[in-house]
């Protein structure tokens, strides 16, 4: 999968863009997908709770406290996910609040769901999320003055890239190949959006390194710097020291060549570690450099990551409700695809503009003759144009298009 400028392109759904005539601001989270039958639910939980809960990027089924902690860490507050709860059947909310993550459990009882017993009110936790998209959860809680306005995708959350969820909870993943545009628009700004969520994710982890190695290299200069405080008065009680038995009558010579032995040996020790002392302020600052870039490089990955997830978003509302089950299994292959790309390949798309006009580039037929005929036209075409304005080059590559699978 690969996206590109127009008039660049690979194969069929690899390129990005935005639909023409998308809607004003985009919504800054996702909207309610359309109705649909529900794909899982946890053990003795009713299905209309959980309806359209296995479609949402929010949810993360089966993932344990200290995994939705650690993604949340670094998120704004109003970034939120939804898991599944110890005790069968209900769920957590977990929400990133004034620096920390809070758990509220949602409570499930007789076909509805609430945050206690006395606030059961909401048919479904998609429900109830929407509700708090505008709604402070204060309403509950006085002390979480906070909506929820960043859904936080399950990704690629686990050991071996596969979402955090029991067996048999989600659907078959397929390679999904779309027959009409709205939904390779929904494909190629989905896969821009796993992009750059590889992206960031990566940077995380090169800070996550970066710190650790400043640690280190700080823990070093405090021990090298005592080391030093140490032996620099050492030396100059040595050196008197010396000095009278140097003057000594009564002092055999032996005696005087050990402290002279010794005051050298204080003296090469303090020389020494100064030196390494030097040595580490000097890589001390080069990594600090380092890690502002990162810094800097981060926050970079995270503003793209947030303006992706707007566009994709947007064009997610524009989606035909009777796309319901595609575009589940869209978004669940999405991430698995962009995780196997190779990351100098992720890096070289993800800041592409995302362009999208099918119509410039996509051909119903599956012939493969017709669509050797037409890059053959195209480019014979583009060679007489060059002609008349009197423009002299080589045949031109890159010329594209994508064709309709016969395989399908």
């Amino acid at each position: 999968m690969s996206s590109g400028p127009e008039g660049a392109g690979t194969s069929a759904g690899t390129s990005s863009g935005t639909p023409a005539g998308m809607p004003g601001p985009p919504h800054p989270i996702f909207p309610p997908l359309p109705p649909s039958t529900p794909s899982g639910a946890t053990p003795g939980t009713p299905h209309s709770i959980t309806h359209n809960l296995m479609e949402q990027s929010w949810y993360w089924g089966d993932a344990d406290r200290s995994s939705v902690s650690k993604a949340l860490s670094d998120q704004p507050d109003g970034s939120f996910v939804v898991r599944n709860a110890s005790t069968p059947g209900d769920f957590t909310l977990c929400v990133k609040f004034e620096g920390q993550v809070k758990l509220l459990k949602i409570v499930v009882k007789d076909g509805k769901c609430g945050f206690n017993s006395d606030s059961m009110t909401h048919q479904s936790v998609t429900n109830l999320v929407d509700f708090h998209r505008k709604i402070s959860l204060n309403l509950y809680n006085d002390a979480l003055n906070v909506c929820l306005l960043y859904p936080v995708s399950v990704r690629r959350n686990s050991q071996n890239g596969k979402p955090l969820f029991k067996k048999g909870h989600l659907q078959q993943r397929l390679v999904l190949t779309a027959k009409n545009d709205k939904m390779e628009a929904l494909r190629a700004v989905h896969l821009a959006f796993e992009r750059g969520a590889k992206l960031f994710d990566a940077c995380h982890q090169e800070m996550e390194k970066a710190e650790g190695l400043y640690h280190a290299l700080n823990q070093s200069i405090k021990e090298t710097e005592l080391k030093l405080r140490q032996l620099v008065p050492l030396a100059t009680v040595e050196r008197e020291i010396s000095e009278e038995i140097q003057t000594s009558l009564s002092t055999s010579e032996m005696i005087k060549e050990v402290f002279v032995n010794n005051g050298e040996f204080i003296k090469e020790s303090i020389r020494r570690m100064r030196a390494e002392l030097k040595e580490l302020l000097e890589k001390k600052q080069e990594l600090s450099k380092i890690t502002d870039e990162i810094e800097s490089k981060k926050q970079h990955a995270k503003h793209r990551l947030s303006e992706l997830m707007e566009v994709r978003n947007a064009v997610y509302d524009q989606m035909d409700p009777s796309l319901c089950t595609r575009m589940a299994q869209l978004l669940d292959t999405g991430g698995e695809l962009i995780n196997s790309e190779p990351m100098k390949v992720t890096q070289l798309l993800a800041d592409l503009e995302l362009r999208w006009t099918p119509a410039q580039f996509l051909m119903c037929s599956s012939s493969k003759e017709n669509a050797a005929n037409a890059l053959i036209h195209a480019r014979y075409r583009i060679a007489q144009l060059d002609k008349a304005v009197g423009l002299k080059r080589e045949p031109m590559d890159g010329i594209f298009l994508i064709r309709a699978s016969k395989s399908y």
